[in-house]
């Protein structure tokens, strides 16, 4: 219900460019909101639908992602992070701090507040803030020096991102990154 208040407050809302579409960039956000919410899970990890696993993906694996004394990991960038993958310690003190901001940009209008109304740009602003109020402990997983893909640098072994124009050459993205994982294994 809260997203649809959202959307019909701001869906005449015309963006110029992608940074400034918050209704399109909002359901992501409210689905890692009630996903947060309603799962009795101690850890949430989000992939975005356009990723696609071709390695074994174990909790292990997804741990080591997300310290036991960690509450969020992300991907991040100079300008804003990048959310099609996240990490969340929903035990960590400050857990419902975070949402109930997160949350609090879209239901009281001040994403469009942000320099950009991305759901990145809405994670990076609750992240930061807890940070500086809580003191939390996060993870940014993005190496140094790694420029625009970070995600598949990152997950090489296991998940390839097909971000932007990439989607188009799905099966050669896959293909390269399944034969460099057998040559690593070789």
């Amino acid at each position: 219900p809260d997203l649809t208040e959202f959307k019909k407050r701001n869906g005449h809302k015309q963006p110029k460019k992608f940074l400034y579409d918050a209704v399109r960039f909002s359901h992501k956000s409210y689905c890692i909101y009630h996903a947060a919410k309603n799962n009795n899970v101690d850890k949430l990890f989000w992939l975005d639908s356009d990723t696609e696993i071709f390695g074994n993906i174990t909790q292990e694996y997804l741990n080591s992602f997300l310290p036991d004394d960690t509450f969020t990991s992300y991907l991040g960038r100079p300008d804003y992070s990048e959310t099609g993958f996240l990490g969340f310690n929903l035990n960590y003190n400050h857990s419902d701090d975070f949402f109930n901001k997160f949350k609090e940009y879209y239901d009281t209008d001040k994403i469009y507040e942000l320099k950009g109304q991305l759901d990145c740009h809405v994670y990076d602003a609750a992240r930061i803030f807890v940070e500086d109020k809580f003191n939390t402990k996060n993870l940014n997983l993005s190496p140094e020096g790694v420029g625009k893909h970070h995600f598949n640098h990152v997950f090489d072994d296991h998940m390839i991102h097909y971000k932007g124009e990439r989607k188009q050459k799905r099966d050669e993205q896959l293909a390269r990154a399944i034969k460099r994982k057998n040559r690593k294994n070789a």
